[in-house]
């Protein structure tokens, strides 16, 4: 297991006063969770072997205080000295390498720290890229050059961009001789960076891109209040990134993790015994929507359903947010009255939507899709990998809700019991047959290489000159096409081709259909070499703007997106309403399409660009105000 350094150490000048009497680690980000003892989380999730803090010798009493044996605690010997340093003693208690270099005043996503572990490389160094930071983070941060998939050189001074280092490093072999050839060569203020450029110079540091991943830097006042904000959005995104169950990660989790962090975060629900009552709510709902099913009130019991998932999915955020302080989850998932309880409630919901239809089939039926509840709820709560995975997400608790729902919103719950009774024997026998096969290719020694052919062909062209030849040579063709099919369209409109019950198939239709098609085709290649030159366009603005080629990419794609989707939606719905009969109903649908697409484009447009030069933007409105109230 690799080892952990925490460096600790500095004065957090442009923190005070706060900082005065206190580290800034120590700061919180809600009350009783400090940035260390998020940081101490992180890692409490992945292998890590020791885990050693390097402070100032006045705050060593207080870090063995509040940290006590969760570390090891070291103190610095000196006062005016760099980050390495820091690296260079805790080294020596060590023993050597490996280890992970982590900075007392960052926060970041899990994944970051398992992303950066889970890279396998033979360089000394490997650091966390982030190629889409703020403006304000390009400008403090440490950029890297890179030169393939190698940095070759690290600094606040360099262009930025390829984007900067997230504070997450990990050293491998050979990095303590850098660390030493540093201190060195540039004594006791020696920094990271300076060990990094020695190894950058021999090719021995490489990067892991965990650019989208969240994570903040805090040196000034402001810095702490956007760490307490990103603090919550990062327990957001972990709580639906760990969840296995696919249609609750991609359906219910981002609805109900808006609620339940807010529920928790305002004090309603932050205890084991107020989270009882979410469970007893639950188990409410489930016989309220059996009643509601046993009467014949589809509609109104499907989007009880509903409610009754999500309620359920607001339940497990709150078992994993209050989990957080026992380090453990609240429920037990062994104990018996929870599966009792799920198990009860899902069957009466069954039960309601058997009734209206009650024979002796559906009876049959329903005594089997019992069988299956109760079954799948015992693998799910005595197992460790349940029935995860994507053929499992199909009959977990969400989906089966799920499918109910639906069956009750559209008056056809005798599917829902199809489906129930079937769909878990299918999913029993593909894991019996995949089962079998994998004991058999264990057995045979023999696994197919999931890899290309080596070694790989790679042609070398001028990509620019390529993707202007592609752009004229496609506009070109496109526009000749749509020119012949005009002159054909001259001659041959208006002739009738089949006509099948009421429907007529004219040439009109044959041409409209072959234009749309050469339109998606020859645009699809032409977007394709635009692409290839925003990138081009990418370096050039990267100097002026002093922001990443990812974010500059992102901002130009985004709008070259959005001025094609207002094409398409100024030239293809009209067409497609010339379509007899569903013309009418499918311009409509492609248009609602566009719109929603559009939305998103320019939703993830803005958030890009007031991300980027939000402290620009504050500080345009701080000077307006200014100039106002003179």
């Amino acid at each position: 297991m690799i080892n952990v350094v925490i460096i600790a150490a500095g004065v957090a000048s442009r923190l005070r006063p706060y900082s005065e009497s206190t580290p800034k680690c120590f700061m919180e980000l809600e009350p009783g969770i400090t940035i260390l003892d998020f940081i101490l989380d992180r890692l409490r999730g992945v292998r890590v072997g020791r885990i050693v803090i390097v402070t100032r010798s006045r705050f060593k009493g207080l870090f063995e205080e509040k940290v006590g044996d969760k570390a090891e605690i070291i103190e610095t010997d000196l006062e005016d000295f760099g980050n390495l340093y820091s690296v260079s003693i805790a080294l020596k208690q060590l023993g050597g390498c490996p280890f992970i270099i982590l900075m007392s005043d960052h926060i970041f996503e899990r994944r970051m720290l398992e992303d950066a572990l889970l890279h396998r490389s033979e360089s000394a160094f490997t650091v966390c890229l982030d190629r889409n930071p703020s403006y304000a983070e390009v400008n403090e941060g440490l950029k890297l050059l890179l030169d393939g998939n190698a940095v070759i050189r690290a600094g606040k001074d360099i262009s930025p961009r390829y984007g900067i280092d997230t504070g997450i490093i990990i050293c491998r072999k050979n990095a303590d001789v850098y660390i030493d050839r540093a201190i060195t060569e540039f004594g006791f203020k020696a920094t990271i960076a300076d060990a990094l450029n020695l190894a950058a110079s021999e090719l021995q540091v490489d990067y892991v891109d965990v650019t989208g991943r969240l994570w903040k830097d805090v040196d000034t006042p402001e810095d702490l209040v956007k760490a307490r904000k990103l603090y919550w959005q990062i327990l957001r995104r972990e709580i639906i990134e760990s969840e296995s169950r696919l249609i609750s990660k991609y359906l219910y989790k981002p609805l109900s993790t808006r609620i339940s962090i807010p529920l928790y975060r305002r004090g309603l629900i932050d205890n084991p015994l107020r989270l009882k009552v979410v469970s007893a709510f639950s188990f409410l709902i489930s016989f309220i929507a059996s009643v509601l099913l046993m009467v014949g009130e589809l509609t109104f019991g499907g989007v009880l359903l509903q409610a009754l998932i999500i309620s359920l999915e607001i339940g497990r955020d709150l078992d994993k947010l209050i989990g957080r302080l026992h380090h453990s989850s609240i429920r037990n998932p062994h104990f018996a009255l929870d599966f009792i309880l799920d198990t009860i409630g899902e069957v009466v919901i069954v039960a309601g939507l058997a009734f209206p239809v009650m024979d002796i089939f559906t009876f049959l039926i329903s005594l089997l899709v019992a069988v299956n509840i109760a079954t799948i709820n015992y693998i799910s709560y005595n197992f460790m990998n349940g029935v995860a995975g994507l053929p499992g997400s199909f009959i977990t608790k969400d989906c089966r809700l799920l499918v109910m729902s639906i069956v009750s919103l559209i008056s056809t719950p005798i599917y829902g019991l199809y489906y129930l009774a079937i769909a878990p024997l299918i999913y029993l026998l593909y894991r019996s047959i995949s089962t079998y096969k994998t004991i058999e290719e264990i057995i045979k020694g023999k696994r197919r290489i999931r890899r290309k052919p080596e070694p790989e062909i790679v042609f070398r062209r001028n990509d620019i000159i390529n993707a202007i030849e592609c752009i004229f040579s496609n506009s070109l063709k496109l526009c000749i096409s749509i020119l012949i099919l005009h002159i054909i369209g001259s001659v041959i409109s208006g002739i009738e081709l089949v006509e099948l019950d009421g429907l007529t198939l004219t040439s009109d239709n044959i041409l409209f259909a072959t234009s749309l098609i050469l339109i998606i085709y020859f645009g699809y290649h032409i977007l394709l070499s635009l692409k290839i030159i925003v990138d081009v366009a990418t370096v050039k603005l990267v100097s002026l703007l002093r922001i990443t080629e990812t974010t500059i990419k992102r901002i130009l794609g985004d709008s070259l997106h959005v001025t094609l989707l207002i094409l398409f939606w100024i030239l293809i719905p009209p067409r497609i309403a010339s379509i007899p009969y569903a013309g009418d109903i499918l311009s409509k649908a492609m248009t609602v399409v566009i719109l929603i697409l559009l939305l998103f484009i320019v939703y993830d447009l803005a958030k890009t660009v007031y991300g980027t030069f939000e402290d620009i933007y504050r500080k345009i409105i701080r000077k307006i105000a200014e100039k106002i109230a003179e």
